[in-house]
């Protein structure tokens, strides 16, 4: 079953494409779609078949709890 697949597809981040060749599939993560949610790792049957892993992505996450129209924001100084 390819259930890491439709558990992305479903899921509304899309971020696995699907490949057909040879009477097989193949499976590849888009890494710019991908969220790291871990749905797919969680819901693939294989065990130890994938494994998430941290990436840097250069940019700092923005949150609203820094946010300067926040009124109840957190200073970082």
């Amino acid at each position: 079953m390819w259930t890491c697949y439709i558990s992305c597809e479903d899921a509304s981040h899309q971020a696995i494409r699907e490949t057909k060749a040879n009477g097989g599939r193949h499976f590849e993560v888009i890494d710019d779609e991908c969220v790291g949610c871990n749905l797919c790792m969680f819901a693939c049957p294989v065990p130890g078949c994938i494994s998430m892993e941290r990436v840097d992505s250069g940019t700092e996450y923005q949150n609203w709890t820094t946010h300067p129209n926040n009124p109840m924001r957190v200073d970082q100084n």
